[in-house]
């Protein structure tokens, strides 16, 4: 069974870092650079993730799953920050009085 679910994590941790590394390499993904190096952070970590998990040789492999863990976390913390700023720069739609109300009754028509 341990087996089973360790099978599972590396395939769901190499999908999840081709996504995201093709997410990076995409020009029809519109991010700024701030959410790009957050992208990168987290396929780092979950390809590290995926190699952890596939090597036999790793003395340590909660530590090295831990490590790599705190990298996606780091990642994730990163775009959400980056997209963040990016809604706080985004230029703020004014309304006119003029499109809540009928021109005849807002005293601006002639």
């Amino acid at each position: 069974m341990t087996e089973i679910v360790i099978a599972f994590d590396t395939l769901a941790s190499a999908a999840l870092a081709t996504v995201c590394g093709w997410a990076v390499m995409s020009p029809r993904v519109r991010d700024g650079v701030i959410i790009k190096l957050g992208m990168i952070a987290m396929s780092l970590g979950l390809a590290l993730i995926s190699f952890a998990l596939t090597d036999p040789y790793i003395p340590d492999l909660g530590s090295a799953v831990a490590v790599a863990g705190t990298l996606v976390l780091a990642g994730m913390l990163i775009v959400v920050c980056g997209a963040a700023l990016r809604v706080m720069r985004r230029p703020k739609h004014r309304r006119r009085v003029t499109d809540w109300a009928d021109l005849s009754d807002s005293g601006f028509a002639r």
